[in-house]
């Protein structure tokens, strides 16, 4: 029996969900299964036109508020077939595939089968109704960093730990230049509606091609203008052994992934907001974690902005919150005394006072660290500290003032 080996387009959905199982729509081809904390639907085929199958994947958000698709637009003949864990349809020269992760199964595959050499090194896919998200490019590969012995601090399959400057940083390998999804204006929580925490919808991963000898590599990826396009060395595709599986990935989830760094006496990191409607700010919630035996204190503090690029008067008292021994990548809530803001731009801000403490991010949206004890967040915040482009897991949870309809504190594109 020959080995196979798959082109995966790879989407994989990071959040906490039971055991997952793909049903097929009675009388049409149409297949469906939910992702995600909130179990978000996954729809495989096209809702319009269900007689035949189409190779499309919907990918929905916030109990299907919202939703893009990605499309392989290439005819298949016959219908998916189930093989253990796998659909799969026939065509002359590849076949497309989808499945839920049997090792995890909070992630969705999908892709292609190649049964011999393609004419391209090329493989293109269509999004629609993406034109409400953004996909950003997560730049920080760190293999150039790693290789300076005096920032290095250990390595692992899974991530990479850094210091610089005095700053611990995390980078997780699996989302290296990949693209961090979000939706362009949905961010925050108003108190009774839809939380859309920090208006995240997922990662698409690097694709990883693997031949049938088990031989693999990391493609390219690049997302523009609602075109998804893999990239792969023609090197491989000459000497790999056939079937071949092309492994794209999409993580769907609610927090960021990229990477994460110390918020002790070394940083200070802020990130940048608008807030839509004039409100009262009731808490913030970051995305944290404490790798320490001991607890430690976690603070938030909120800035006016000045001229578009800095935080400037401090406008809410300092919110802090205990964030116990052990806590592993998880949202903390902080209150802070309510306070009435204006329709404008924002900073918020996150400190701790031991290294162990760390926030996460995602490589985009422009962002403000500095060196110091910042306890009592300084008021005015000094001037002359960089800025990087990094979007922390930060958000607020806010009542509109005079019950206004809903609108959130939105991160700003910057």
């Amino acid at each position: 029996m020959k080995k196979i080996v798959l082109i995966l387009l790879f989407l994989s959905i990071t959040a906490a969900c039971l055991a997952k199982d793909i049903v097929k729509e009675t009388n049409k081809q149409l297949y469906k299964t939910t992702l995600g904390e909130d179990n978000d639907e996954v729809i495989i085929g096209d809702e319009k036109k269900t007689d035949i199958f189409k190779s499309k994947v919907t990918f929905t958000k916030w109990h299907k508020e919202e939703s893009f698709s990605i499309v392989y637009n290439k005819t298949f003949s016959g219908i998916p077939v189930l093989r253990e864990d796998i659909y799969s349809i026939d065509g002359s020269k590849e076949k497309f595939y989808f499945k839920v992760n049997p090792d995890d199964d909070n992630e969705f595959k999908f892709g292609l089968i190649l049964k011999e050499k393609p004419l391209s090194n090329k493989f293109t896919y269509q999004l629609e109704n993406w034109e409400n998200f953004d996909f950003f490019y997560q730049y920080e590969d760190m293999t150039d960093w790693m290789k300076h012995p005096e920032i290095f601090v250990s390595e692992n399959e899974k991530e990479a730990r850094l210091l610089i400057d005095g700053v611990e940083y995390i980078v997780y390998k699996k989302y290296w230049k990949g693209y961090s999804v979000y939706h362009k204006t949905k961010h925050g929580y108003l108190e009774g509606e839809t939380n859309y925490k920090i208006g995240k919808v997922g990662d698409f991963i690097r694709p990883i091609f693997i031949d049938a000898d088990g031989k693999s590599e990391i493609a390219e990826l690049n997302i523009k203008d609602g075109v998804y396009t893999v990239t792969i060395s023609q090197a491989f595709l000459d000497n790999a052994k056939y079937p071949v599986i092309m492994n794209d990935t999409f993580g769907q989830t609610s927090a960021p992934t990229g990477s994460g760094h110390s918020i002790n006496g070394g940083t200070y990191a802020l990130g940048r907001y608008q807030l839509t409607v004039n409100g009262t700010v009731t808490k913030h919630t970051a995305y944290v974690e404490n790798e320490s035996a001991s607890d430690y204190p976690y603070y938030s503090g909120l800035y006016n902005d000045v001229d578009g690029n800095y935080p400037s008067v401090r406008v809410i008292a300092p919110g802090s919150v205990t964030i116990t021994t052990q806590w592993v990548w998880a949202w903390l809530d902080v209150n802070v005394v309510d306070t009435a803001l204006s329709a404008a731009y924002y900073w918020f801000g996150s400190y701790s006072s031991n290294a162990n403490v760390k926030i996460r991010y995602d490589g985009w949206g422009q962002t403000v660290y500095t060196s110091g004890d910042y306890t009592n967040h300084p008021n005015p915040f000094p001037d002359g500290k960089g800025s990087v482009e990094r979007r922390y897991g930060l958000y607020a949870t806010y009542t509109p003032s005079g019950g206004a309809p809903l609108e959130t504190i939105r991160s700003a594109q910057v």
